[in-house]
């Protein structure tokens, strides 16, 4: 299964395509067509081993028009991960389509996965995704940069925010660009409070096998939760 040359397969009318260029986050830009595909984009772009994103990847032979998922979510494990965002009100018409779809893409060893805006803006999420990467655009000295991860590796089970401020004595969007930059890390929830404990992408957070269950909250399209 080959993939596409990367430019949307099928733009439906009236739609702005939207480009994310995540700079020191994602190799190279990726599209969306609604503010949901974006908030997906930025959520799956902040998990350490979220390598690439590539929008509108193949056109599949599962219906007579053919259809094209909207992701293909490929990890640093080399997983290819296939990704419909869909409205929650649209799942259940287009139930039986995924349903071929999943069956395709399980031949050539990819999951697949629906993901709606109950999951991606599920607790207010994609408002804290945006933040942070707001945050990872910014520049700081290396010695500030050196001096929180310092601290932060030396607690390889983590520590809370507030207290690695306190401890390394720098501010706290220094530490939001580290989480951004995908260097620390709060896990799924992208916790922003001073309770919420920090970690260090070096140590393993997850394996790819869970990857979109447990960072986007979704299991495999005709799994049960």
């Amino acid at each position: 299964m080959e993939e596409s040359a990367r430019k949307i397969v099928t733009r439906a009318p009236g739609r702005t395509v939207r480009i994310l260029n995540l700079r020191g986050v994602l190799p190279r830009p990726v599209e969306a067509e609604s503010k949901l595909e974006s908030d997906f984009v930025r959520q799956a772009a902040l998990s350490s081993i979220t390598k690439a994103i590539i929008g509108q990847p193949y056109k599949l032979p599962v219906s007579p028009e053919g259809y094209t998922p909207d992701y293909l979510v490929i990890t640093t494990g080399e997983k290819r991960i296939v990704i419909e965002v869909k409205l929650d009100k649209k799942v259940a018409k287009n139930a039986a389509l995924f349903d071929r779809a999943a069956e395709y893409l399980r031949d050539y060893q990819h999951q697949f996965y629906v993901a709606t805006e109950k999951t991606i803006r599920r607790d207010r999420l994609h408002e804290r995704a945006l933040l942070i990467l707001r945050y990872a655009k910014a520049t700081y000295s290396d010695a500030e940069l050196l001096r929180a991860m310092e601290v932060a590796n030396f607690y390889k089970k983590g520590l809370a925010l507030g207290t690695l401020i306190a401890k390394t004595n720098l501010r706290r969007d220094l530490i939001f660009h580290l989480i951004g930059r995908r260097q620390l890390t709060t896990g799924p929830r992208l916790s922003l409070d001073d309770s919420a404990l920090v970690i260090p992408t070096s140590a393993p957070e997850m394996k790819d096998e869970d990857f979109l269950g447990r960072w986007l909250g979704l299991t495999p399209w005709g799994k049960d939760v």
